[in-house]
């Protein structure tokens, strides 16, 4: 995967430090970790603004870390998984998640995966702070949505 014309390593574990110790969301598969990426440099310490999420400094970038919860013998859903990081690292679509890659090491015996920070969070998350939005808004989230589906499915 390339970052800014940077070719990421296989393993981004050396590139990441946590921003926050904790979990910052919980899903049926894993916990996302908001962590720092560092590439091409020897920093790995990300330069904070007040009231900025997304931030890309020089050579960083606020990452989510997602640690999956399935057990290393599990065979069946690193396989699946396997499939899954496959399709997605080939995905390039306006309304899809960019994915960085693995970090071996993020999580002892876990698989972690390394996707670009999104400001609004969830889409849940979005639709609850966004009570006033009106059914065109609605309508033009659920086409974004649709056209991330639909190009997944075609590739």
């Amino acid at each position: 995967m390339e970052l800014d014309g940077f070719e990421l390593p296989d393993d981004l574990s050396p590139l990441i430090s946590k921003i926050s110790e904790d979990a910052v969301d919980q899903g049926g598969f894993g916990d996302v970790y908001k962590c720092c990426l560092s590439y091409n440099t020897n920093v790995n310490v990300c330069t904070r603004k007040p009231g900025i999420s997304q931030l890309m400094i020089g050579n960083k970038v606020d990452v989510a870390v997602k640690v999956l919860r399935i057990l290393p013998h599990d065979e069946g859903s690193k396989k699946e998984v396997r499939r899954e990081m496959g399709i997605w690292r080939r995905a390039r679509h306006k309304h899809i998640v960019p994915f960085f890659g693995v970090a071996n090491n993020f999580m002892p015996s876990r698989i972690s995966l390394v996707s670009a920070w999104q400001t609004n969070g969830t889409l849940t998350s979005l639709l609850d702070r966004k009570h006033d939005m009106d059914y065109k808004e609605r309508f033009l989230l659920l086409l974004d949505i649709a056209s991330g589906l639909g190009y997944l499915h075609s590739v």
